[in-house]
């Protein structure tokens, strides 16, 4: 099955539902849910929230890498089989993974991210938000959006894959503001509009992302990261240079260090966010 030219089939469906929804909606809803759609269209990215070290391997080594082409890294470097180091990286995920990915064409390709108009992603998944520019999804057809999480959302109990709801929900970049905006039309005129990045993307809720083909550094548009954590890092980092840390601790501060540098070899701009 080929994910994306489903989402490109599902395209005018996903605009008539959302007009129809304007012409329904309660007394202010269709102006919020238009302001909602226009924010994404215009400031909609593809964000990856990474681990620090995470981050700091795509920024060294300049690729973004997907479970598979990081778990033939490892199982090459370290002489173990690949589907043995993706099943001890993914855990319970694995089965998941897996039959999900089987259904469609050319998955082992397949990236994973998140919808971001803002904020700092779905931090369940690491600190640091990275925000691809919007060459990686803008005239591209190999991009697909997803109303949530694809394992948890279009799997059935024994592993099958609900065609039905996922050609109901996936969207190409061209509409994945009508799809996001279905997806929480009953939740917009409950949050002002800066509040909208954590409706849209959080550790529990977000729209997936899932892009083919390459995603390099070059691609960046900035790194964003809590100001809290980035104050104490720097704390220990620059200036308080003897206070007393764990090991793993005085890790991670010459790991924040070291983002900083490379952050600044590529002139990817950090973005601080308050938590």
């Amino acid at each position: 099955m080929d994910l994306f030219d489903l989402a490109v089939k599902n395209a005018p469906s996903l605009k008539e539902r959302f007009e129809e929804l304007i012409k329904l909606g309660r007394p202010d809803q269709p102006k919020a849910l238009k302001e909602f759609a226009l924010t994404i269209a215009s400031s909609g990215r593809i964000c990856v929230n990474m681990k620090q070290m995470t981050l700091i391997e795509f920024l060294t080594f300049g690729k973004y890498m997907n479970i598979y082409e990081w778990a033939a890294n490892r199982a090459h470097l370290s002489g173990r089989q690949v589907t043995e180091v993706i099943q001890a990286k993914l855990g319970r995920y694995y089965e998941k993974r897996l039959a999900f990915d089987g259904f469609f064409d050319n998955s082992s390709g397949f990236h994973c991210g998140a919808l971001s108009v803002g904020g700092l992603g779905a931090t369940w998944y690491g600190d640091h938000c990275a925000v691809f520019n919007d060459s990686v999804s803008a005239g591209r057809r190999d991009v697909a959006y997803l109303r949530s999480d694809s394992v948890d959302t279009y799997l059935t109990e024994d592993l099958d894959l609900d065609k039905a709801a996922i050609a109901h929900d996936v969207a190409p970049h061209t509409h994945r503001q009508f799809l996001a905006a279905i997806k929480h039309s009953e939740q917009v005129l409950a949050h002002p509009t800066q509040k909208w990045p954590q409706l849209l993307c959080n550790d529990t809720e977000f729209v997936e992302v899932i892009f083919a083909g390459d995603a390099e550094a070059s691609d960046l548009e900035k790194i964003r990261m809590a100001r809290s954590d980035y104050e104490a890092y720097f704390d220990y980092g620059f200036e308080d240079l003897r206070g007393a840390l764990s090991d793993a601790d005085r890790y991670r501060v010459s790991g924040f260090v070291m983002m900083l540098r490379l952050l600044e070899d590529r002139k990817i701009p950090l973005e601080l966010v308050d938590d």
